[in-house]
């Protein structure tokens, strides 16, 4: 990672499940009021929050750092066919409105009409008042969902699509657990040598 990025690791115990499940969005509930309040003990500071499964392949701190007050900038990803935002990796600047938007956030998260954390995310993103969004580059931010539509989870011996030329950033999402989702990040990286 680049050296002007001051990196902060959130330890936590959750154990998430598989995707969508009641214990996945439990434990995203209890990571994302972490998130809040560290957004709102670095207020005025810019700040991207990640997943750890996501593999840098180039510099990307003009595309994440590019944000301004009241924007959030969010990857593209692909749910039941249609092209959404991630909330695997975020960036913005801390301020009274991204703590709202947190707040806001969390009590839709909670709501059972979502089936998961994403769908609330991605309707409050467009719907909430004086936030600007911008889907980053999905030819640089990329995932195997943005390739193709693959069945869920991919598992070790599945095909995986031909990361962009472009690839910035590789995030290792549509598999379970850390053994297949370093499998995944390793076979990208083989692709892209």
């Amino acid at each position: 990672m680049d050296e002007s990025f001051e990196l902060e690791v959130m330890p936590t115990d959750e154990k998430f499940g598989y995707f969508a499940t009641p214990e996945f969005n439990a434990s995203c509930l209890t990571v994302t009021r972490a998130i809040r309040d560290r957004i709102a003990a670095n207020l005025g500071r810019r700040m991207v929050v990640t997943d750890v499964d996501w593999r840098f392949y180039a510099n990307v701190a003009l595309d994440l750092l590019a944000v301004v007050e009241d924007e959030m900038f969010t990857p593209a990803d692909r749910i039941a066919g249609g092209l959404v935002r991630c909330t695997a990796i975020q960036s913005f600047i801390a301020s009274e409105r991204i703590v709202q938007f947190y707040d806001t956030w969390l009590v839709e998260c909670a709501n059972p009409k979502w089936a998961h954390v994403q769908e609330s995310f991605n309707a409050l993103l467009e719907s909430f008042p004086g936030l600007r969004t911008k889907v980053l580059d999905p030819e640089k931010f990329w995932t195997i969902g943005l390739g193709y539509l693959v069945h869920c989870p991919w598992t070790p011996g599945d095909p995986v699509p031909a990361p962009p030329a472009t690839l910035a950033m590789h995030h290792a999402n549509y598999t379970v657990g850390a053994a297949d989702k370093l499998i995944l990040l390793e076979k990208i990286r083989d692709m892209k040598r």
